[in-house]
């Protein structure tokens, strides 16, 4: 899940502790969406810019990142005025899905709208859904996961995750708490799904693979940017200490520690941290850095090691995801020194061994690597 700076949603964000956490990263009737023609066949990057009552949808060719006539009109989605979409490019990476908080609308934790697009006009799935929640998928493609928010008549608040059959709509219900301070879809990998738990232990990892669910401290601080390995036997997260990140790794396949022994992703003694894990097809785990001697994006290999594939001459980057065939990297670009000090956000590809391409323009948001059909 990533969180834009800047953006309306920050309002409604700011009243609960992890909003914190989002103005440190910098990085939680249907409205009108045009089509815009047949989706293209070539795969590209595909990116969300935002303007006050819409955004707009882009299709860049990263071979001509660059170049602003590079690109193609995806869709057009009117929203609630500040509020941006919250959008996913599937695994298989023919299916967008996204949550927007439609015109009229004020709500963002509890009037958002899920879409599906395929090859033809965004699909209404379901309504009703908190849109700073974000949404996850299935490794499969075939599951979207979102989160229903409700106030209690103590002031408090129940969570519910929801899973979302992308093809038929069915829905059902995964877990409900009303305990917590939050609960985020992670995925699903198999017949098993992941969920995040934010409460008085720090972040668990609940395993819901029928019945009785299992659960597993994975640290005793805020987490946030959940990934699970391709083969689903690993999970990355950033953990958040006050302004200080860093990537921790776990393995799934081993029973759970009463401790957890969180092993600390590609980030040396020297660095201030580190954030937004992302894996590569491989196995491979890719973060962004930031320390006081500039800030490398590094791969992190399944062994452990490390090997630096882009070293700007200053700010920073963070992954957002790789292409289907692991050779191009999608990435925010910042010209600040860190999470604390951002500067300006731009979105970015990196081939590796190459100098990363910025895309014209400095609000757009990246959605993922599409590969649609015609």
């Amino acid at each position: 899940m990533h969180i834009p700076l800047t953006r309306g949603r920050l309002a409604a964000l700011a009243v609960a502790l992890l909003a914190i956490v989002a103005l440190i990263l910098g990085l939680i009737a249907p409205p009108a969406a045009e089509e815009a023609g047949a989706r293209s066949a070539t795969p590209g990057l595909l990116v969300s810019e935002f303007s006050d009552t819409s955004s707009t949808l882009w299709l860049v060719d990263p071979d001509r990142a660059a170049d602003p006539a590079a690109r193609t009109e995806f869709l057009r989605v009117e929203h609630a005025p500040g509020w941006d979409i919250e959008g996913s490019v599937s695994p298989t990476g023919d299916l967008l899905a996204y949550l927007v908080l439609p015109p009229g609308r004020r709500d963002a934790t509890a009037q958002a709208q899920l879409f599906v697009v395929a090859d033809a006009a965004p699909e209404l799935l379901t309504d009703k859904l908190d849109l700073p929640a974000g949404l996850a998928w299935s490794h499969d493609g075939r599951h979207i996961f979102a989160r229903r928010t409700e106030p209690l008549d103590n002031g408090g608040r129940s969570f519910t995750i929801l899973r979302i059959d992308v093809r038929s709509g069915a829905t059902d219900t995964v877990t409900r708490r009303k305990d917590v301070l939050g609960l985020y879809p992670v995925g699903a990998v198999g017949g098993t799904t992941y969920v995040t738990v934010l409460g008085p232990r720090g972040s668990e990892l609940v395993q819901i693979n029928g019945a009785p669910s299992s659960a597993r401290v994975i640290s005793p601080l805020l987490t946030r940017d959940w990934t699970l390995s391709p083969s689903g036997g690993r999970l990355a997260f950033t953990e958040q200490q006050g302004v200080a990140l860093a990537v921790r790794v776990i393995d799934l396949t081993e029973p759970p520690p009463e401790e957890p022994a969180l092993r600390t992703a590609g980030v040396s003694a020297t660095m201030r941290g580190s954030a937004s894990p992302v894996w590569r097809p491989n196995g491979d785990l890719s973060i962004g850095t930031f320390g006081e001697d500039g800030s490398p994006t590094l791969r992190v290999a399944a062994a452990g090691e490390t090997s630096v594939e882009l070293a700007p001459e200053s700010g920073f980057a963070l992954p957002v995801g790789w292409s289907a065939d692991g050779t191009l990297l999608a990435l925010r670009s910042f010209s600040g020194s860190g999470p604390a000090d951002p500067g300006q956000e731009r979105a970015a590809i990196l081939r590796p061994n190459s100098p990363p391409v910025h895309l014209p323009g400095t609000d757009l948001r990246i959605l993922g690597w599409w590969g649609g059909v015609s």
